[in-house]
């Protein structure tokens, strides 16, 4: 559940022996508590041997580092079984990490409340005793289908209006990562809401017909998803009757997921909706095939090519070129000139072709595996998977802003990166630049 701006939180502390656990919470609306965030890390053998108290010291300094974005804003209520904020404040032989601890923690605003409620105290103190561990390589394959079981299908929705029509973009990713494309012509007038209402009733009426138990919706319309959601109130009497609608195909779906993706991230459904509304469909035709050809030379050189085979005495005449050509369909996906790959893919594929010698003496630390470009790290040999700018762009997102992100430094995503099998040409540059177009980091940012 995401936080509500200006309600105080709840933070649950918890030490076992060898880890840490805490949780984050708010009271919704209707006063019930539900979480927000969980953390758990194991601790280091240094670690191991402190106090108890102390224990609980660190997972308090641990989680305000890891979640500062959320508990720096509001008023947080330290829920444990002793009072730390007194011990760290009032202890007169304090320690050199209890000073480094007490200051890191004097910019928030935190309250000691005594325990009093246990059930969710309970999932902190299992995220302790049950941390992360290494899964065996002979269970693997049961694992994956189990993720694959669990793992809903998403739907990315984006509309798009003119002064008269207007378009729906619809992409339906399945749990095993199999992505389909839809765009609809919307032949009648509407507005940009009106459209973004159309694309994601499609979407449902399209998973519910494929009999799908739960989804994760996402789209770039903060009002859609807000009004789903019920944080604003459907007010316009032109959107009430979509909204009724779209909160009846939800409420036939065991469970479903809202998410909000700013407008470069749905750089895929946004160009199916642009192309839809931009496309004339005559009247009385339903569906319309949109062909995709791709020729490998240009015109005059394929001329000449079919002038020299044609041997007569006649003068040579040009004649347009009858070769067949490859059908493909639309990939939005695909290389492009300006992608940085795409040069080393090419010489990878051709190594007799002549490129410039730069690119010949950077190929020896690539690899090409299923049509994917990966690099090979210098410092332990693993595999890195090279990424476009539009996945890159995703990554940083995700890992930065995402589920998992905590707001890092430029230097730190670079590392996660790194560590989760990701490379592109100048990462470091791009993470710090990224770093500094968060809104968030330079408003909570350090001084």
């Amino acid at each position: 559940m995401p936080p509500i701006k200006k309600r105080p939180l709840r933070l649950y502390l918890s030490a076992a022996d060898e880890s840490i656990g805490t949780l984050l919470a708010q009271n919704n609306e209707w006063g019930k508590e539900q979480a927000i965030y969980y953390l758990s890390r194991v601790l280091t053998p240094v670690e191991c041997r402190y106090t108890s108290i102390e224990k609980l010291c660190l997972s308090l300094y641990y989680v305000a580092m890891k979640l500062r974005t959320y508990m720096l804003p509001v008023a947080v209520y330290v829920i444990s079984q002793t009072d730390l904020i007194k011990y760290m404040l009032s202890r007169p032989l304090i320690t050199r990490r209890i000073r480094k601890w007490s200051l890191a923690l004097m910019e928030f605003s935190l309250k000691y409340i005594p325990q009093k409620a246990v059930k969710e105290r309970a999932v902190a103190e299992f995220l302790a005793d049950h941390p992360f561990t290494k899964i065996d390589s002979e269970i693997c394959d049961e694992v994956d289908n189990l993720y694959l079981d669990y793992t809903p299908w998403t739907l990315i929705f984006d509309g798009s209006s003119t002064h008269d029509r207007g378009g729906a973009g619809i992409v339906i990713i399945s749990p095993k990562r199999r992505k389909t494309k839809f765009f609809f012509f919307l032949d009648f007038k509407c507005t940009n809401n009106q459209a973004e209402y159309e694309a994601l009733i499609i979407g449902l009426e399209i998973l519910l017909e494929l009999k799908v138990e739960k989804v994760q919706i996402i789209g770039d319309s903060n009002l859609i998803l807000s009004q789903l959601s019920e944080e604003y109130r459907c007010l316009n009497w032109r959107l009430r009757p979509l909204h009724s609608l779209a909160l009846e195909l939800l409420c036939q779906f065991d469970d479903f997921q809202l998410k909000y993706w700013p407008r470069y991230l749905n750089t895929e459904a946004d160009d199916l909706a642009q192309l839809a509304s931009r496309v004339k469909v005559p009247p009385g035709v339903e569906e319309a095939l949109i062909t995709v050809k791709r020729r490998t030379l240009p015109s005059v050189e394929l001329r000449y090519e079919m002038a020299s085979h044609f041997q007569s005495e006649e003068p040579k005449k040009f004649k347009p070129a009858n070769k067949p050509c490859e059908v493909f369909n639309i990939d939005i996906d695909g290389l492009d000139l300006d992608d940085w790959r795409t040069l080393i893919i090419q010489f990878l594929q051709e190594p007799s072709s002549k490129v410039d010698k730069r690119i010949q003496l950077l190929a020896p630390h690539y690899i090409l595996i299923d049509g994917d470009l990966y690099k090979k790290s210098k410092e332990d040999g693993l595999l890195l998977r090279c990424l476009g700018k539009d996945e890159s762009m995703r990554v940083k997102a995700e890992t930065h802003l995402g589920i998992c992100g905590a707001h890092q430094a430029g230097i730190k995503i670079r590392w996660l990166l790194r560590r989760y099998g990701y490379y592109w040409k100048g990462i470091l540059k791009d993470c710090i630049e990224f770093v500094k177009t968060c809104t968030t980091c330079q408003e909570y940012g350090p001084i």
